[in-house]
């Protein structure tokens, strides 16, 4: 498989440990076809496999444009994202399920479309505590 262009910056490494020789056998692997906005894209599915409960990244859904050409490597783009990451230390524990959309616009250009964030924070002495922060970007139009 082609490596896919990241534009999950420092929540997903360049390298995640499903893609290391060390790392593949604890992830499950699907490939399947998906829509959107109205386009025929690539769903790739991969999910942390049962007795590997240890693993920071729990899953990650990327929805894939294999047609176009993401960076030097020939990656394919991706137009959709949903990750699920666990963080267990000492001090706290911090979970986050991330997603993220491009959309099109009239001119048929993929731009952002909605990100959302949701965390789980657990500190000794406290209460646990939900944040979601979401950001949905609309073009304004040229010039």
């Amino acid at each position: 498989m082609a490596r896919l262009a990241s534009p999950l910056g420092r929540i997903l490494p360049d390298e995640p440990s499903y893609l290391t020789a060390r790392g593949q056998e604890a992830y499950a692997y699907a490939l399947g076809d998906t829509t959107l906005a109205g386009q025929r894209l690539t769903l790739v599915d991969v999910a942390v496999r049962p007795g590997f409960d240890d693993r920071r990244l729990r899953r990650v859904r990327f929805v894939v444009d294999d047609e176009a050409v993401g960076d030097e490597d020939g990656g394919a783009l991706i137009r959709a994202a949903h990750l699920v990451r666990f963080d267990r230390s000492v001090l706290f524990d911090a979970d986050l399920d991330l997603d993220f959309t491009l959309a099109l616009d009239s001119a048929g250009t993929w731009l952002p479309g909605t990100v959302t964030f949701t965390n789980r924070i657990d500190a000794p002495g406290t209460k646990v505590r939900w944040f979601r922060v979401t950001r949905t970007y609309e073009p304004l139009g040229d010039g």
